[in-house]
């Protein structure tokens, strides 16, 4: 006998959970653009050994601010 469980498969980025922030609204991270720290919206997934998933739309390509952000 052999079975395949396919749990879920969703597009996500894997940030560090520091980076991760949480108010009233929900989960968001901060991105750089333009030498700017701006807010994005996300859903998260369960984490794992500090890191954690998420998915929503920010920009792949730029950086995600992961110290300091809370301030």
């Amino acid at each position: 006998m052999h079975a395949e469980i396919q749990l879920s498969r969703k597009p996500e980025w894997v940030v560090p959970r520091s980076a991760v922030l949480r108010d009233a609204q929900g989960a968001y991270i901060y991105q750089v653009r333009d030498g700017k720290a701006y807010r994005v919206n996300v859903q998260t997934s369960p984490q794992s050994d500090g890191l954690i998933a998420v998915r929503g739309p920010f920009t792949a390509s730029e950086p995600v601010v992961s110290l300091g952000n809370y301030e």
